[in-house]
């Protein structure tokens, strides 16, 4: 309930990057160089585990399965009878209404957004995740998508992608076709949907996302 003033901020601005930390990565080690200093695994922790759940599967044989894991979802083979596994992206400020949809084989996809985790301090809702230029909570602009071969790099790419916005974002994800990257952008009341070319091949083949052409409150931008 209480903000952080401009002090605070820079002093915790100095505590971070990761030339706070000391890695060895042959010893497996690692050194904090500041008191300060700690490793929050919230951009990156459930991509971990579901990598880790990817192997294991692996390792016994499993060769079709779907993991949700709230914001993040591993698809493994496909289901019974289908080519691929159908999976809502919602809505970026009503997140139990679906808004589009993927087909995923073989992929996890990750979205981040501020619309799930926030609190609430003078009437203003302040985001989870944080801009490390300045230390404060990303602006509820909508969310991104991130879908990738790696549990990981879905993790961590969409909460990057996140803060950086839609529009450097974008710059960065259409160099990309390792990575589809969806961004639903809340304007005027509307969604405006923008998508890279590494997300093609996981769109439902209808003309355009399946509910983004036929409604009324969104527009596509591929």
């Amino acid at each position: 309930g209480r903000r952080p003033g401009e002090a605070a901020l820079r002093r915790a601005r100095s505590a971070s990057g990761w030339d706070r930390f000391e890695v060895d990565a042959m010893a497996g080690t690692v050194v904090r160089r500041d008191s300060l200093a700690w490793i929050d695994t919230g951009a990156f922790g459930k991509g971990a585990a579901l990598r880790g759940v990817r192997r294991v599967l692996e390792r016994e044989g499993v060769r079709a399965a779907l993991f949700d894991f709230g914001g993040q979802l591993l698809a493994v083979g496909t289901p019974p009878g289908e080519g691929a596994w159908p999976v809502a992206v919602a809505h970026p400020a009503r997140r139990r209404e679906p808004f589009a949809e993927l087909r995923l084989r073989d992929r996890s996809v990750s979205t981040s957004s501020a619309s799930e985790r926030w609190v609430e301090e003078s009437g203003e809702r302040l985001g989870h995740i944080l801009d490390p230029r300045t230390g404060r909570p990303v602006p509820a602009w909508g969310s991104v998508t991130v879908v990738a071969e790696d549990a990981f790099a879905a993790d961590a790419v969409s909460t990057a992608l996140f803060v950086m916005g839609p529009e450097e974002g974008m710059r960065w994800a259409k160099e990309r076709t390792d990575v589809g990257v969806l961004f639903l952008v809340e304007r005027g009341g509307a969604v405006e949907a923008r998508w890279n070319a590494g997300l093609e091949p996981f769109r439902t083949g209808r003309e355009g996302m399946i509910d983004i052409q036929g409604r009324p409150d969104a527009r596509s931008v591929p």
